[in-house]
């Protein structure tokens, strides 16, 4: 090969090797700057604090507040016409089923507890006197009477034959025969007229015996509701729980035990049951269908303390309780045993409720101050394995608490983040 081309290669290569190695320090260069910027972007100023990012178990699902309600109540009655001795409990005491809270008087106790029973057993004879009716001696009068008439018409009968016989032969006058034939007829009018009043005797004791039965067994209710919930001249719990107001009484209502006086038949209490809690809160449209009878919730306060309580649903509304149509909302019910809550029951406080939708096992969460936000979106710092230095990771950030925010994506367990202490 001519030497001139040795001299043409020569300088090719020596152009593309020297471009080669410009090329080479030009980028390490950006990387030495960037690597540089990086680290620098740690500001001197603040300290920074690492945070291991690690999965952990995350329930996701909506708080509700509703208001704590007796599971039962139970309104005390002063029965008609007897009059209060006097009242031995307060608005707020607790008393237990078969407790006495009223003394009655025992006069107008007496009277009626007489008088219902005399109604009751007067109603009862009126009743089995009744229930015989197709034996009473009117029915059977009655009977008795349409089968002489019956007897009375086959005779008028037989002898109007007779008699036809013999003017036919020319033996009687045709009047003797126009009176036979007469006679029948009158019979047999009477024996109708005699078996419609019986029937209609008979409708009418039918239609007796029903009101005297209905008659009777409201007597007998009355007699029976008397003995079981007034045995003595008292009135006693019905349940075990606290003493309320009456329903719809105001605040105003006089509760002294001393003088109290009310007008009979009317409620002077409520017993609030304490056995079991009701918490009656409202769901939205969009999660309501997300729960189910029987499920399991979690009670964090009540009355404004942090409590942990576990309850169950036990009822969900199908009818919209909203008055505002643009967002409806729907009861339900949490039934909770009340002993947890010891000396701390009270009926009326407000109370939140915790409902799982969603359990995830590998969930992250990190320090709210971690994730920053340069307009390119959010990002945190991760610590550099190799050297010590950071870089930024754009994140994908989900929803936050006081004090932690969920990461969607962009972190995996394990990274460390540099988190400044004093932002």
């Amino acid at each position: 090969m001519p030497a001139k081309y040795w001299r043409y290669i020569l300088v090719l290569f020596l152009f593309v090797g020297g471009g080669s190695l410009i090329f080479y320090f030009s980028v390490n260069n950006a990387v030495n700057t960037t690597s540089s910027n990086q680290r620098s972007s740690l500001n001197s100023s603040i300290t920074y604090q690492e945070y291991p990012v690690t999965y952990q178990k995350f329930s996701n699902g909506i708080s509700l507040t509703g208001i704590t309600a007796p599971k039962q109540e139970e309104t005390v009655l002063i029965p008609s016409n007897i009059h209060i001795d006097k009242i031995l409990v307060a608005i707020g005491e607790h008393v237990n089923a078969g407790e006495k809270l009223v003394q009655l008087d025992e006069i107008s106790y007496s009277a009626i507890i007489g008088n219902t029973k005399a109604t009751y057993l007067e109603q009862l004879k009126n009743y089995n006197r009744a229930k015989n009716w197709k034996t009473s001696p009117e029915v059977t009068r009655m009977k008795n009477s349409l089968e002489e008439i019956k007897l009375r018409l086959e005779q008028s009968r037989k002898t109007l034959e007779s008699v036809k016989n013999l003017l036919d032969k020319g033996l009687i006058p045709r009047q003797e025969y126009d009176a036979n034939k007469l006679a029948v007829l009158r019979d047999e009018l009477a024996l109708e007229n005699s078996r419609n009043e019986l029937n209609m005797r008979l409708a009418t004791s039918k239609e007796n015996l029903e009101i005297a039965e209905l008659r009777y067994k409201s007597a007998k209710s009355t007699w029976l509701y008397f003995q079981k919930n007034y045995p003595d001249a008292s009135i006693r719990a019905p349940i075990t729980g606290y003493v309320g107001r009456p329903p719809q009484q105001g605040r105003n209502t006089q509760t002294d035990p001393n003088g109290y006086q009310s007008t009979t038949g009317k409620p002077v209490f409520t017993i609030l049951a304490t056995d079991r809690l009701l918490i009656q809160a409202y769901i939205g449209e969009k999660d309501v269908n997300h729960v189910i009878i029987g499920q399991s919730v979690l009670i964090k306060d009540i009355g404004g303390e942090s409590v942990n309580i576990s309850g169950k649903v036990t009822a969900i509304s199908r009818v919209n309780s909203s008055s505002d149509k643009s967002f409806p909302r729907f009861e339900f019910l949490v039934e909770v045993d009340p002993k947890e809550l010891g000396n701390r029951l009270r009926f009326g406080l407000s109370a939140t409720i915790f409902i799982k939708m969603q359990t995830t096992d590998n969930a992250i969460f990190i320090p709210i101050e971690a994730v920053q936000d340069d307009g390119n979106g959010p990002y945190v710092l991760v610590k550099t394995l190799s050297e010590n230095g950071s870089f930024k990771k754009n994140v994908e950030i989900g929803k936050a608490t006081y004090d932690n925010i969920e990461i969607f994506s962009g972190l995996n367990n394990g990274d460390i983040l540099l988190v400044p202490e004093n932002k």
